[in-house]
């Protein structure tokens, strides 16, 4: 995946994840293996397909927008901002 700034790269990646659930049925929770360039991000999804007997979901996430999407770094961490549409 490449973006053309951080924030660009943030919100390509998440939407890549959106779609997994959202049309591939598949829900991430943990993302392992992460390789974070100038401009690329890989990482590898573990997670499970979703099964309405076991996974219930409040509130489903219908989109992750560019709107206020933040990503700096703050001494030895990362600090990111996105707004999701729900």
């Amino acid at each position: 995946m490449s973006g053309s700034d951080p924030a660009d790269l943030m919100v390509r990646w998440l939407r890549e994840w959106l779609h997994l659930i959202q049309d591939e049925g598949f829900l991430v929770n943990a993302v392992r293996d992460v390789r974070l360039g100038q401009s690329t991000v890989a990482g590898e999804g573990l997670g499970e397909r979703r099964d309405r007997g076991r996974h219930l979901v409040l509130r489903e996430v219908k989109g992750i927008t560019y709107h206020a999407a933040g990503i700096e770094r703050d001494g030895d961490r990362w600090r990111a901002r996105v707004i999701l549409d729900v």
